[in-house]
């Protein structure tokens, strides 16, 4: 069944630029042996000529030749699926309309069972023992090393924190790793150089996970090409971190169940600006950390605020760049409203742009530049206003967390 979930989402995936791709299932009989259950593989991609739809299932058939060139593959992913539904007894069939979607369908009929079925953990269970993982968590921002260690610790894996490329190299010299996870966007010394150091001069093979509040087809090539094996988007998908983690590592490990008893941070006062469900979420409730995180965004928010101001005032747009880039992650952190990470990264790009030698005059995105200087500045504008209301709603709120304690 996970084989022709695969092939049928992954055909969906690859003709399918725009739009949506969904997976419903639906129980259509059920007796005291048996229920059949009908899957639905629908996506809004080119669709197929009533022409080839009889054929689609073929081995090593695809709708035209121009799609073999232009999708690659060859095709055999819907011959498997057939084998392997009719092999289960199952049946299953396409409707599809040129330029609108297909849908596939399939049938399959499950014996019932009295095993109860176990909490989902969300993680890799069936790995076992995760003390000996040791890893090294290389980012400047003091809120995003919190976070990272909150996550590892849940883990149950060892780690260590380097606040720059070149700590990172000094800790390597001196104690081994299983794995690194890299910040990009750091002083002293980036991701980048550290893992080119790390690659030609140390000569070592330890995967490296980039982080990165920027994921860009640029900055995704570069990772790989100076020897990165993979990427994260900050703030990290916890699941999706421990499974990189675990797929590179390749030892056996299992997920630490740290069972906390929950809070009420708000005590009954409505937040207006922020929204902690996430932070909650990610400390498991501790109030020891979601006080030290609080405590770490009110003194890092300010700051990065007038560093943004001054970097766009006087024109000094690595600067500013530098500024956005770290402000990004905190806004998912603490449940900002996702315009604001939005126009964040609006600024980030326009920053990138006018960095660039010689672009200061060129048009972007469509747009002259006077109209983006004023759209940046409008932007600034409600970043600075949205950063200083959370900090005012959160101030109380750390008070009272520290006076429960």
């Amino acid at each position: 069944l996970h084989q022709i979930i695969i092939n049928l989402v992954s055909n969906a995936v690859k003709f399918t630029s725009t739009g949506m791709i969904s997976v419903c299932i639906r129980m259509v009989d059920e007796d005291e042996d048996k229920v059949t259950v009908e899957f639905i593989v629908a996506d809004t991609g080119i669709g197929i000529s009533p022409a080839k739809i009889a054929s689609i299932f073929e081995n090593f058939q695809q709708a035209s030749s121009d799609t073999s060139r232009l999708y690659g593959g060859t095709g055999l992913g819907l011959a498997i699926v057939k084998k392997l539904i009719e092999g289960q007894g199952g049946s299953i069939e396409v409707t599809s309309k040129l330029n609108e979607g297909s849908t596939f369908r399939f049938v399959l009929s499950f014996q019932k069972t009295t095993v109860a079925p176990e909490m989902d953990t969300a993680f890799m269970d069936f790995y076992t023992d995760t003390d000996n993982i040791k890893v090294l968590v290389v980012e400047d921002m003091s809120l995003n090393q919190l976070l990272m260690k909150t996550i590892l610790d849940e883990f149950g894996f060892q780690r260590d924190i380097a606040s720059n490329g070149k700590i990172a190299i000094e800790k390597l010299q001196t104690k081994s790793y299983d794995i690194i996870l890299m910040d990009l966007q750091m002083p002293e010394m980036n991701g980048f150089e550290a893992t080119a150091y790390i690659r030609n001069t140390l000569h070592s093979k330890i995967p490296i996970i980039a982080l990165t509040a920027d994921v860009t087809t640029v900055d995704v090539e570069k990772c790989k090409a100076l020897g990165m094996n993979d990427y994260i988007a900050k703030p990290v998908d916890e699941k999706l971190l421990f499974n990189k983690i675990v797929s590179l590592v390749r030892k056996p490990v299992n997920r630490v169940k740290n069972e906390r008893k929950e809070v009420d941070n708000n005590k009954g006062n409505k937040l207006n600006f922020s929204d902690l469900s996430y932070l909650k979420q990610y400390s498991r409730s501790n109030p020891a950390l979601i006080r030290e995180m609080i405590t770490i965004y009110l003194e890092q928010t300010p700051p990065l605020v007038s560093a943004m101001k001054e970097g766009f005032e006087q024109k000094n747009w690595q600067s500013l760049y530098a500024a956005v880039h770290k402000m990004i992650p905190s806004f998912s952190i603490m449940g900002l409203d996702e315009q604001y990470e939005t126009m964040t990264k609006k600024v980030q790009e326009y920053a990138r742009h006018h960095s660039e030698p010689g672009a200061a005059n060129l048009p972007m995105q469509g747009h002259d530049v006077t109209t983006n200087q004023k759209e940046i500045a409008d932007y600034i504008l409600q970043i600075e206003n949205i950063c200083e209301q959370t900090c005012k709603e959160l101030t109380p709120m750390l008070t009272q967390l520290i006076s429960n304690e």
